[in-house]
């Protein structure tokens, strides 16, 4: 391993679906990605092969992140774990029929009560738990080299805050929107050990790249 004073994991949402475009649950529904989501991923690509130097690729195996994932033309593996949230019974419902068919669960989701699990499906904290799994397992922080995790907005939320010993309630208030680019840098050494946010949701690829 060469040493290197810093490293960079890079966690990157999935392009857009047509259930985006309609605000349904997705969950671990394996949607593909729209016209528009293919157009995002490939301005994704174009920006990460230019500016980033991402040795390895972790996806969720659901094809949302697989067609992202592609994008990037480089190899990559696919991990279970890196799903998004389980919506379970609120899966491909929008939000105002949430409210209609399961009033207790929209009520809990609202309070953010991270410990309530959706009907049939996981909470917030077995989601946490889920990346916190991925995390150990995996050593993820173990190697030095760049390192992309394609996964999903609800995930990588969750995942921000486990790998930054942050709350879990503060998930809610990141936005993470479809290819943002969110840096964790992970620093070596006693003067700057650990990790740190370098950049939440950047999307300058969409702004300069779906016209290139």
């Amino acid at each position: 391993m060469t040493y290197r004073t810093h490293r960079d994991i890079y966690l990157i949402r999935h392009g857009q679906t047509d259930w985006n475009q309609q605000f349904k649950a997705q969950g671990w529904a394996d949607i593909p990605l729209n016209e528009e989501g293919l157009r995002q991923a490939d301005a994704l690509g174009r920006y990460a092969r230019s500016n980033l130097r991402i040795k390895r690729v972790v996806s969720s195996d659901l094809q949302r992140c697989t067609q992202t994932a592609d994008a990037l033309q480089l190899p990559y593996e696919t991990d279970q774990r890196l799903r998004e949230f389980n919506t379970g019974d609120l899966t491909g419902l929008t939000w105002e029929e949430t409210e209609s068919k399961f009033p207790d669960a929209a009520a809990d989701l609202l309070a953010s009560r991270g410990w309530a699990r959706r009907p049939n499906g996981e909470s917030d904290y077995d989601t946490a738990a889920r990346a916190a799994e991925f995390i150990h397992e995996t050593r993820l922080l173990d190697d030095d080299a760049d390192i992309a995790l394609i996964s999903h907005g609800g995930l990588i939320r969750r995942l921000i805050c486990v790998l930054l010993d942050m709350p879990l309630g503060y998930a809610a208030k990141l936005n993470i929107e479809n290819t943002g680019i969110t840096t964790i840098r992970q620093y070596f050494g006693d003067r700057h050990s650990g990790l740190v946010l370098e950049s939440l949701n950047f999307t300058g690829h969409l702004v300069n790249g779906l016209d290139a």
